[in-house]
């Protein structure tokens, strides 16, 4: 069975919880998440690195990327 991981993001600001998909909205036949383990965070906080995952099918690639929140 195929998995359906997909990395969900929840930004807290101004006294409100705003949660999403980090890595944009889940698609048909593909994941993408992250190993939140592996992460740099900026001295402001507002961005990190990590290690991210993305599977479509049977093809498995891993990827360094900055997120910004």
């Amino acid at each position: 069975m195929a998995s359906r991981t997909q990395t969900v993001c929840a930004v807290y600001e101004n006294g409100q919880i705003t949660q999403t998909y980090l890595y944009g909205a889940p698609e048909t036949n593909t994941n993408r998440f992250s190993q939140l383990e592996t992460t740099a965070r900026s001295k402001d906080g507002k961005s990190f690195v990590t290690m991210m995952i993305e599977r479509t099918k049977q093809k498995k690639e891993a990827r360094i990327v900055w997120v910004t929140l």
